[in-house]
């Protein structure tokens, strides 16, 4: 993959008011994690926003799962509210959450096959078919968010898990982190600027967004599923993000093997008007999903 691994860019200060009317923190767990789990000294991963999984045991089930900690208060509370809110076969299960120490902990299930992100870089690209599995879990996952009234803002391979190792089109993908996450009902417009330079959509460059920002990442991500590399690049974050703006990018050339369909649905996700922009319920009805991903 010709791109380094992104990380999150607040585009403006902290947690806004658009993104605090999710339901409130349920009681966490009392007392210590570490009298309920043995935890790994090693960090699983890292996360944006000074965060890091690490792998745990439950000593009452032996059950491996993962331990997020977080040590913005305000942004794990918000990412846990939301959470508890998802119950859907492609977003990472939370089973419980601890409060200790200035940091909250998110017992969720493992992703143990790894980061979308690192199976991209190891391929170098995918072939249709894998794509369109990949694309309809994660679309089928952000049908499931919008029609919840949650929007994702930070969907990209680095969120995306598989549970297990092995083939891309056989292993269950999982969205894995909300920490951007927050409710939007219909008609709300959200301001925040937040998201990743790659896979920003220009709306939320604007300051004037729902959850179609959504699609347009996953437009993003597809593309990358197809070449290798994001359609939108540049020196610096200001490079890709004028690029982002203008919705300025092209299919490579030599690249035959990316179906017609392919393309057109990257067209129809990479719309700069949200109005134009296919919808998760387009994406699910498109012919290029419905007849690769088996």
């Amino acid at each position: 993959m010709a791109t380094q691994r992104s990380s999150a860019t607040k585009m403006h200060g902290g947690v806004t008011d658009d993104s605090t009317d999710v339901a409130q923190l349920t009681t966490v767990n009392q007392g210590k994690m570490t009298d309920f789990y043995d935890i790994k000294e090693e960090k699983f991963r890292d996360c944006d926003f000074d965060g890091f999984v690490s792998v745990a045991r439950n000593k009452s089930t032996g059950a491996v799962l993962a331990v997020k900690t977080l040590k913005d208060l305000a942004r794990a509370q918000q990412e846990t509210s939301i959470l508890k809110m998802m119950d859907h076969p492609n977003i990472i299960k939370l089973h419980e959450s601890f409060e200790e120490d200035q940091s909250i902990y998110l017992v969720t299930e493992l992703c143990a096959g790894g980061e979308l992100f690192y199976r991209i870089t190891e391929a170098g690209s995918f072939s249709d078919a894998q794509a369109a599995i990949l694309m309809d879990q994660i679309v089928r996952a952000t049908f499931y968010m919008h029609e919840n009234h949650v929007v994702h803002r930070g969907l990209k391979p680095e969120c995306c898990g598989f549970m297990t190792k092995g083939d891309v089109a056989t292993t269950p993908l999982k969205i894995m982190d909300f920490h951007s996450a927050c409710t939007c009902t219909p008609g709300q417009v959200l301001e925040d600027k937040v998201g990743t330079a790659y896979y920003v959509a220009p709306d939320v460059l604007r300051g004037n967004y729902n959850q179609m920002c959504d699609m347009w990442s996953i437009g993003v991500i597809m593309y990358v599923f197809m070449y290798g590399y994001p359609p939108f690049f540049g020196e610096t974050d200001a490079d890709i993000l004028a690029r982002v703006r203008l919705g300025n990018y092209s299919f490579r050339a030599d690249g035959g093997e990316v179906s017609a369909d392919a393309k057109n649905l990257i067209r129809n996700l990479l719309k700069v008007n949200p109005r134009d922009r296919f919808s998760a319920e387009q994406v699910l009805n498109d012919e290029w999903i419905k007849k690769r991903a088996t």
